[in-house]
């Protein structure tokens, strides 16, 4: 587990295009814990934060909300979760000053709940608890690694 300790070390985990935009801080104050990881958004629900750990430092990420799409299921790409269509939300991150790229993730990116859950995709799955965080953590920093770093 990593530790945050103060608001200059969580703004040096993003990245320098992302750090004007982190404009609302993660409740509870510093310290900060990342278990598996630490999300939040604005209060108005438009931006979302993510840090997760990663070859022993944080990493950060910055996304914005995006409508999600149709009157069906959808599946959450980290956690493999499905849900109703208000339960899973497109988040955009910019991955350059003219790229921008989406994940389909649980609203709010409340995978860890998902997990927790056994029912919660609404499929069986052979999967226990820890090989489901595992399986979340390289979906996730595949693609914030690949896609914005």
């Amino acid at each position: 587990m990593i530790i945050v300790q103060n608001k200059e070390e969580l703004l040096n985990s993003f990245r320098t295009l992302d750090r004007d935009q982190v404009s609302h801080l993660p409740q509870g104050g510093f310290p900060l814990a990342m278990r598996p990881y630490l999300s939040w958004s604005e209060p108005s629900h438009h931006k979302a934060f993510l840090l997760f750990p990663h070859e022993s430092r944080p990493v950060g990420a910055v996304f914005r909300s995006s409508q999600g799409g149709g009157n069906h299921a959808q599946f959450c790409q980290w956690c493999h979760a499905v849900k109703p269509p208000q339960g899973i939300e497109l988040l955009v991150a910019q991955a350059s000053l003219k790229t921008s790229v989406g994940v389909w993730v649980c609203k709010g990116i409340s995978c860890k709940d998902s997990m927790k859950d056994p029912q919660s995709n609404g499929l069986r799955e052979a999967l226990e608890p820890g090989e489901k965080l595992i399986r979340f953590q390289l979906n996730l920093q595949k693609f914030v690694l690949k896609n914005l770093y």
